[in-house]
């Protein structure tokens, strides 16, 4: 079939709402099933940090998007001005309304789901029973009834970096004296200069998900990245950023700055660090707005509400399971042991 892109608010046949359909990556009518083809690109360019892309025009995202903010959780989500939520995806409510925001500024680039919500589930089944910390009753009776999906707003950054440091760190030495073994702490003095690129250090500006969520189910692969296209989002939500570029891009320097540490110190074999000192140079900022998939699992063990949440893309499962007590209490007795073993051996060498 010709690729071609899709300008048709319904479909042609039936007049049927158009879908985004993850596994065949086109548009699917929910009423006679008809599938329409679009042309997918990847030739959007990257802004510079210091622009004010606020003020670059998009009409079009404004007129055709709607803010609609649940009035239970407080999330706020973009919807195709042809479609319609009747629950958050967050939280579930059936309380949501059209805000007064503005959708904001027009992705550059969207990560699109490649699965559906009925194969997330069976992905979330099969991760949860290879997971040796979750307890057995819920691993034979996984309940996952409670799934959606929606697009998260992030800003991935590309930056050039040029350090130079220097700093103090300590090692062991160890040497024998009069037939006995012998160690102690040596410090020794470090300094030099790392020119690094950075690219896609990725930043979300969710008011639903932190940082540290979105890291458990990185990364997701960009060679599936596309440019922006509403078509992409039909049927699904995305949720408006929280924070704009600038603030996310001051989350990001701390990301960067921790590579670079990291890049550092791999350098050199230590044990601690006493000193070090960085002097960075940054260059070359640039970042696109981008939205990602996830799917987000809502349920209950033992009356107690859990969230889990997984890769739209890759099915990477996040933390947030049920961990059987007894398990953790056996490993961390293990753990106990092994030091102390440990210890002892070092006591009688």
């Amino acid at each position: 079939m010709v690729v071609l892109k899709s300008s048709y608010e319904k479909c042609q046949g039936c007049g049927g709402n158009l879908k985004f359909n993850p596994a065949t990556q086109s548009l699917i009518c929910k009423k006679c099933g008809a599938v329409e083809e679009f042309e997918k690109t990847k030739e959007a360019s990257k802004h510079s940090i210091y622009n004010d892309t606020s003020k670059e025009s998009h009409q079009k995202w404004l007129a055709e998007n709607k803010v609609i903010q649940c009035a239970n959780c407080s999330a706020k989500i973009v919807l195709n001005n042809l479609e319609y939520a009747a629950s958050c995806p967050y939280c579930g409510s059936e309380f949501v309304s059209v805000s007064e925001n503005l959708p904001g500024i027009s992705p550059d680039k969207i990560i699109p789901f490649m699965f559906d919500e009925e194969e997330a589930v069976k992905r979330f089944k099969n991760s949860v029973k290879k997971k040796f910390y979750v307890p057995r009753p819920f691993k034979k009776n996984v309940v996952a009834d409670n799934v959606k999906g929606i697009y998260i707003p992030s800003f991935a950054f590309d930056v050039n970096t040029s350090s130079s440091y220097n700093g103090t760190l300590s090692r062991t030495v160890r040497y024998v004296r009069n037939g006995k073994s012998y160690s102690r702490q040596e410090h020794f003095p470090i300094s030099g200069k790392i020119n690094l690129l950075h690219q896609d250090v990725m930043v979300e500006s969710s008011s639903k998900i932190n940082q540290n969520q979105l890291s458990e189910i990185l990364p997701y692969n960009n060679k599936d990245c596309y440019d922006f296209d509403e078509n992409f989002i039909r049927g699904y939500g995305v949720e408006h950023y929280e924070l704009d570029v600038k603030d996310c891009y001051s989350e990001a320097k701390k990301i960067i700055n921790a590579n670079i540490r990291r890049s550092i110190l791999s350098k050199y074999s230590y044990n601690s660090v006493v000193r070090l000192e960085i002097n960075t140079q940054y260059s070359n900022e640039v970042f696109l707005y981008k939205v990602s998939p996830i799917y987000k699992f809502n349920y209950v063990y033992k009356g107690k509400n859990y969230t889990t949440l997984m890769n739209g893309q890759t099915g990477k499962l996040g933390k947030g399971l049920p961990k059987s007590k007894i398990k953790v209490a056996f490993t961390v007795i293990g753990v106990i042991l092994i030091i102390a073993a440990i210890i002892l051996a070092i006591a009688l060498l």
